[in-house]
């Protein structure tokens, strides 16, 4: 069903993108639940560093799929939070159904990139990292995939692209939280260890 396909046809809200999204279970490496890598991040790593989040911006998901991590930064940030995609399908208050093309620029403490998959829609996955490099405030945060294979995917050194551009890079290992009640493990987790953690200068 979902072996020939093109980036543009995943990316629109149609019912064929939402089957590909949340009904295709061959996605590997991808989940969508508590053992997602946005969960473990959201419950063991961002408590590190969220205490020096400029007091200026919203704390921002791009690409939330079912909402489930989302709601981590909701219960710790409350209205301040702000989820962004295509589908809201649990009805979170605090998700808009936009799409990320037509997003308007706001000013970002934190911005947390999920949108698409950088594997099936590189460009999306590029212009949710140039929207955040254009919109996070001094001293905010992004955070999403690194490391070599999703170097491949976009075709450019996603280290490189961020310290070009004035971020100075860490990586989730600096910050696991083992003191949190909710910590688990990160091998646990889908690539933890590859989440890039870029910090605006």
């Amino acid at each position: 069903m979902f072996e020939e396909f093109s980036e543009s046809d995943i990316t629109k809200k149609t019912k064929e993108a939402y089957d590909f999204w949340f009904n295709n279970h061959k996605q590997s490496g991808k989940f969508q639940d508590f053992r997602s890598k946005g969960c473990y991040m959201f419950n063991n790593v961002l408590p590190k560093f969220s205490i020096f989040f400029p007091r200026q911006g919203k704390v921002v998901q791009l690409g939330t799929a079912l909402g489930i991590s989302f709601d981590i930064l909701y219960k710790q940030f409350g209205d301040r939070a702000l989820g962004v995609d295509l589908w809201n399908p649990l009805n979170h208050p605090n998700i808009i159904e936009k799409d990320m093309y037509q997003l308007e620029d706001m000013p970002i403490a934190f911005c947390n990139i999920n949108m698409g998959d950088f594997r099936f829609t590189p460009k999306l996955r590029m212009y949710a990292i140039d929207y955040a490099i254009r919109n996070i405030v001094k001293g905010g945060v992004i955070t999403t995939a690194g490391g070599d294979y999703v170097n491949k995917c976009l075709g450019l050194d996603l280290t490189k692209y961020f310290t070009d551009k004035g971020f100075t890079i860490s990586n989730s290992r600096d910050y696991y939280n083992e003191n949190s009640e909710n910590y688990s493990p990160p091998a646990e987790y889908v690539h933890v260890d590859k989440e890039l953690i870029a910090i605006s200068s």
